[in-house]
């Protein structure tokens, strides 16, 4: 950065002073020019980016453009064939797909109607194979019970025949079974 000096103080310079303030200043018009330079051709480089995009956007126009006219041309085939078929035609075509449709729904009512007797039947019989395994699971336990029972009376049994034998065998006699 260069400092102001007033006026009364500036000396006049010198030549060597005036020979580098004239190469600073051709230094400085050569850097302009160069500067001037890459402007322009950056300039140029970025006009011919937008030409080309500019060529690639018509060229999708157009092709967008060609696809809307052959798509009103199948349009307009499309209406005036179906101009030309008889409305009775076309009324008579629908009512045949009417009577599919409705066949159609029939037959999945009657299927879910047998379906839903079926879920009927098997959860009847579900609930009767349940109500028979809790019977069994009852009757088992029953069973267990008396075995339990049986089992604690042979136990007995067994103790006082033991108990009898050994009576027996003190007394020198056979064991002898009371009952009663």
């Amino acid at each position: 950065m260069v400092a102001l000096v007033p006026a009364e103080q500036a000396t006049k310079p010198t030549s060597s002073e005036w020979q580098r303030l004239r190469e600073e200043n051709d230094a400085l018009r050569a850097l302009i020019v160069e500067l001037q330079q890459q402007i322009a051709a950056a300039e140029a480089q970025n006009q011919a980016l937008l030409e080309e995009r500019e060529r690639a956007f018509e060229a999708q126009l157009e092709e967008q453009t060609e696809e809307i006219r052959v798509l009103y041309s199948r349009l307009q085939d499309l209406q005036e064939k179906a101009a030309d078929v008889p409305a009775r035609k076309r009324r008579s075509e629908h009512t045949a797909w009417l009577e599919v449709l409705e066949a159609e729904r029939c037959q999945l009512e009657e299927d879910w109607q047998a379906l839903e007797v079926d879920r009927r039947q098997l959860r009847a019989e579900e609930e009767a194979m349940m109500s028979r395994m809790q019977e069994m699971e009852l009757q088992m336990s029953r069973s267990r019970a008396a075995l339990a029972r049986e089992s604690q009376e042979v136990r007995e049994l067994f103790k006082q025949v033991q108990g009898e034998r050994e009576r027996g065998a003190q007394h020198g006699s056979g064991p002898s079974l009371r009952r009663g």
